[in-house]
């Protein structure tokens, strides 16, 4: 949030709707912990056998394809099957967060989750809804009710992606392919 106040001050001194010195210029951010939190091997049952019993099936395949791609919430949720090549099991994603494309190798389990879905799919999205984006946005409500009837404690939606990372480099990965 600072930094999104920050650059909104600065453009608007820059093209002249403020006047004088950003107030954000010389304030020293507080250093934060960053989160190593992933779900731990003696936790792994418990999340597979309560994703197993979900009835949302969108919610349950949007945390599957996230545990098993790595991706950003945004871009799973977001996704287009023009984006998939099922001969190639590649997913495409034209912009991430940093402003580029992505191209993401797809395992055989999240070519099964995204292969039932497209055989159900009459839309263009993964996940499609009635938002006005036109597909599912962040499932807040799902995952707390998911955590609660898991027994999950401390546990958050980004954290799916850690857990791919981790368990790469508990089996060895290279760092280099873990940040890809």
């Amino acid at each position: 949030a600072y930094d999104d106040l920050r650059a909104s001050l600065s453009w608007a001194i820059k093209y002249g709707h403020l006047a004088g010195d950003n107030p954000c210029s010389g304030i020293v951010k507080f250093k934060t912990r960053s989160r190593e939190r992933f779900i731990r091997p003696e936790e792994f049952d418990v999340f597979i056998e309560g994703l197993k019993k979900e009835k949302n099936s969108d919610f349950r395949d949007y945390v599957y394809l996230s545990l098993f791609t790595g991706a950003r919430q945004g871009n799973v949720l977001s996704m287009h099957w023009k984006d998939i090549d099922f001969d190639l099991a590649l997913w495409h994603i034209p912009l991430t967060k940093n402003k580029e494309s992505q191209t993401i190798p797809l395992t055989p389990l999240a070519l099964q989750v995204l292969q039932e879905r497209f055989e159900k799919s009459q839309s263009e999205w993964v996940f499609p809804s009635s938002s006005k984006t036109g597909h599912l946005m962040e499932p807040k409500k799902a995952w707390a009710k998911f955590l609660r009837t898991t027994g999950l404690k401390d546990l958050r939606m980004h954290d799916l992606r850690r857990t791919l990372g981790s368990y790469m480099a508990m089996n060895n990965q290279s760092l280099q392919i873990i940040g890809k």
